[in-house]
This record gives structure tokens, sequence and C-alpha cells, in this order.
């Protein structure tokens, strides 16, 4: 029966694949990237598709604020500024079109485990991590009439940067850069706020070395376990070496709470299963989705600086 199926799609033309069958793949697709295809997306405040406008995402926010005493019933009520906050980024889009045979229809359009699927599936999330990664500490268009601008550096006194001094990740980096966070007052109780920072696999190795983090009474058995630090300070490691920015000789870590970052994809990645007529009616599968990212405050994230050390000069666990 199998056989029979794919003679009869080897000749069909692609306007007569049942809609549904393409849609298969579609939702396959959706379902991938969103659930294990990247490795951020849960990290940050995802944006519903109905923030977007046009060729942008637009985000709104308040800052947090805490509830007024009330000593008298006959008191004056007290008011704070409610006025929202507004940032923007322009929607980028990313594709990948690639040939397939034409016994692959079946296989394309119905089995959830198939290569092409996989790569499509792997392409998009590493795209949502680098788009995330790159927003960290990218300028920002800020103001309700796009008139002004976010920039990360030393000359914005909201921004934190814990610079390298030729060293790797370190322990006290991150401490450092989670007490940059905590003076910043940000609640690192709330669930929105729990704090993850991007680094490289180089960085995470160098945690490692590190003798006390190695050692079995700081750390028990997880690390010798599973060879990875997955936790650390109440800090989550994500170690995504395709999202993290570079500067000159050096690598950006980012520490950052999810309030503080946001990404949307305003529609699903849309999916075209065409025959091509310019290469003999070779069939092609193409997928192409919008990505937006952005830093949505300056105080919740932290930059964190590092260079791979000389071989050699790591400390050992004794």
């Amino acid at each position: 029966m199998a056989d029979n199926n794919i003679l009869k799609f080897m000749d069909v033309d692609a306007n007569k694949i049942p809609e549904a069958f393409k849609s298969v793949y579609a939702e396959n697709l959706e379902l991938g990237y969103q659930s294990d295809g990247n490795k951020l997306l849960p990290t940050v405040t995802q944006i519903p598709s109905e923030k977007a406008r046009g060729e942008k995402l637009i985000y709104d926010y308040l800052d947090p604020w805490d509830l007024d005493e009330i000593t008298d019933r006959n008191a004056d009520t007290v008011y704070s500024d409610a006025a929202m906050k507004r940032r923007e980024v322009g929607w980028q889009v990313f594709g990948k079109a690639v040939p397939i045979d034409e016994t692959d229809p079946i296989a394309l359009l119905l089995d959830p485990q198939w290569a092409v699927l996989q790569n499509h599936k792997y392409a998009v999330g590493r795209q949502i991590d680098k788009s995330i990664g790159a927003a960290l500490f990218a300028t920002v268009v800020t103001g309700h009439k796009s008139d002004g601008t976010a920039v990360w550096g030393a000359g914005n006194s909201e921004c934190t940067i814990i610079a390298h001094n030729s060293q790797g990740l370190t322990k006290e980096k991150i401490l450092a850069a989670k007490k940059a966070l905590e003076a910043n007052d940000i609640d690192l109780g709330d669930p929105r706020n729990m704090p993850t920072l991007l680094c490289h696999s180089n960085d995470a190795n160098a945690l490692l070395e590190d003798s006390e983090l190695k050692s079995i009474d700081y750390m028990r058995d997880k690390a010798y376990v599973t060879g990875k630090i997955q936790e650390l300070y109440n800090v989550r490691l994500q170690v995504a070496n395709h999202a993290v920015p570079s500067g000159t000789g050096y690598r950006r870590c980012g520490l950052y709470v999810k309030s503080a970052m946001a990404c949307g994809i305003p529609k699903p990645a849309k999916t075209y299963v065409v025959q091509n007529a310019q290469k003999w009616h070779r069939w092609e599968i193409s997928v192409k989705v919008a990505i937006g990212a952005l830093r949505l405050y300056e105080k919740g994230v932290v930059e964190i600086q590092t260079i791979d050390p000389p071989a050699g000069s790591l400390k050992k666990a004794s």
C-alpha cells in the first residue's frame, strides 16, 4: 500500500496534494521549534502575535510598584505614575529552501521524525536563540513616537558590565552579576525574574575546572555525574554557543531575568511545498519565519565578559 502511495504522488501536481497533508508538516514544525528546538525562548517573555504592528514588534510595559499603607479611612488617595513605556524592534525574516526527492512527499508530510523536518525545526530554534542573544546588548528604539533609543554600554548608568580581567567565567563573576541585579531592586524571588546566564561551552567548562565547584563537598555528585553545572547561586546556566554575542577579543555572556527580555513570532513559520518548473518539476520545501527580540529594560540584564585563559592556567581539583 505504501508503494502505491509513493507511486501515486510521484507524478501529481503539487497543487493536488491535500492541504491537510501540508498542514501536518507545518504543525509538526511549529510544535518542534517551540518545545525542544530552541533553548532560550522559555527563559524570556513571549510576546503574543497581537503585539505585531506591521513590520514591528511593539511592547508596552510598566515599572513595578509597591502598595501604599492606608492608615486613615479619610486619608487622601495616593496616586502613582502609571504611564506606559514603549519599546519596539523590527521583524527579521529568515528562511531555508531545500530540494527533496520525488519519492519523499509522503515522508515529508506525515513523518514527525523525518530528517528534513528535524533540520528545519532546529534551524528555526537556533535562529530564535541567536535573535535573543543578539538583543541582549543591542540598541533599542523607545518612545510612543519611536523617537528615542536605549543604547547598551558604559555610558548608560542603568547598564552593568563586568570586565573579563583576562579571565573566563568564574563563580565570582556570576555572584557579582547576581548582586548587581539585586542592587537594581530586581526581586529574584518573583517567578518572572528567574535569572538565566547565557554562556559559551568554554565558559561552562571553565567552571568545571574550579577546584571548589568540582569538589564533592561543594557540588555533591551532580557535576561529576552530568559533566555540567546546571545552576549556581540560583542562576540557571544555559549553554548555547551559537547565541553568545562576541566583542573584540572576548565573549559577552549575559545574565538576565525573564521580565527583562522578550521575543515574539508574529505568525507560525510558513511552510511551502511546491514543484519547481524551472528544475524539471523537482519537489522543494521552504520555511520562512519572522522573529523579533528586544531588551525591555537595562537593569534586568548584566554583561559578563569572558576570554579563554591560556592552557594550563586553570585551577585543578585535588
